[in-house]
């Protein structure tokens, strides 16, 4: 595209009614260094149901277990195992409770599958779920919560704790959305939002 005879700076448009504050608008050389940045392309997968399943396994009407979701692909960081309980849901297992072996949870989507774009859910929002914790061994009654997002492992959202939790006991727990991507200036990291490959990893802080 040629800008050189450009005579509109900046537009913006909505096709419902809106209402908002704008300012500093600013051109920026390698403006990818900045942060939050809107991509002009999105191939991501764009959540819109009034609900949407990251994970489920339930029991069947043959008896077998169904597993449902679009993070249905559990994972484990060491030194964590996999289990899965009879009556339903997903667990892990602490092969060590020395301090600092805090292997977690995660749940990712398929390799062939495309990320989610989780904007239409942000400003209301909430990550829910069911928790039991059977043990905590030397750690406090405490975990943490990330959303993991784009290509490398180590991007993820800021943390979420679970506090109060007790051994045994099982806790609906609801996470507003805002809290993992609410950068300090209170704005939202646009980017992460949109392109989310592991809506839950859970460990011990």
């Amino acid at each position: 595209m040629d800008f050189k005879n450009s005579v509109i700076a900046f537009a913006l448009t909505s096709e419902s009614n809106l209402s908002f504050d704008i300012g500093n608008i600013q051109m920026i050389p390698f403006s990818t260094d900045a942060s939050p940045v809107l991509n002009c392309t999105n191939d991501s997968e764009t959540l819109t149901g009034l609900t949407s399943d990251v994970y489920r396994r339930w029991k069947g009407q043959d008896g077998g277990f169904v597993r449902t979701g679009w993070g249905n692909n559990p994972s484990v960081t060491h030194p964590a195992e996999l289990h899965f309980p009879s009556e339903g849901g997903i667990g892990a297992t602490y092969k060590n409770d020395g301090y600092g072996e805090n292997g977690g949870l995660i749940l990712n989507i398929k390799a062939d599958e495309k990320q989610r774009d989780i904007s239409r859910y942000i400003e209301t929002g909430t990550l829910s779920f069911n928790i039991k914790v059977a043990r905590f061994g030397s750690h406090s009654g405490e975990m943490s919560v990330h959303m993991g997002s784009g290509s490398s492992e180590e991007s993820h959202s800021a943390t979420y704790l679970i506090k109060g939790l007790a051994e045994g006991e099982e806790k609906t727990v609801h996470i507003p959305l805002k809290s993992f991507f609410m950068t300090e200036s209170g704005a939202i990291d646009i980017t992460s939002i949109q392109t989310i490959n592991r809506p839950v990893m859970i460990q011990q802080p």
